[in-house]
């Protein structure tokens, strides 16, 4: 398809005249066009391959996140006043911590450490051991 015909789909979905095929290339085009940006990348991704998903930024995030639950779940059951014992810390807590770190945002790393982000994996790493 070329790009003027890309134009057009555009700007057809612009002015509100709505086509499920018309926004579907807009995504697939935008997906070998994207620039580095993994969000525009992963909506191509997940138009492209909707029957199969096992890779991407969106799979990534929901995985850290299901990470962070499985040890915060049983954490908060077990110590509802937030104490933690090391000696009792949960099986999931290395990976909590990884998932953790994966996503917090570079900014806020900084601010609430003082640290950037390969300083923080250092010590992350470190810490591991």
């Amino acid at each position: 398809m070329r790009k003027g015909e890309y134009r057009i789909r555009a700007q057809r979905f612009l002015t509100g005249e709505f086509n499920v095929e018309d926004l579907r290339s807009l995504f697939l085009f935008l997906r070998q066009n994207s620039y580095g940006n993994q969000t525009v990348r992963d909506i191509g991704d997940m138009v492209g391959h909707s029957d199969e998903r096992n890779q991407g930024i969106s799979l990534e995030r929901i995985s850290d996140y299901s990470d962070v639950m499985r040890y915060i779940g049983p954490k908060i059951a077990r110590h509802p006043n937030n104490s933690l014992d090391l000696g009792d810390a949960p099986a999931e807590l290395i990976p909590a911590m990884d998932a953790t770190y994966n996503l917090i945002d570079d900014d806020r790393l900084l601010r609430d450490t003082g640290l950037r982000r390969d300083q923080t994996s250092t010590a992350l790493t470190k810490l591991k051991r």
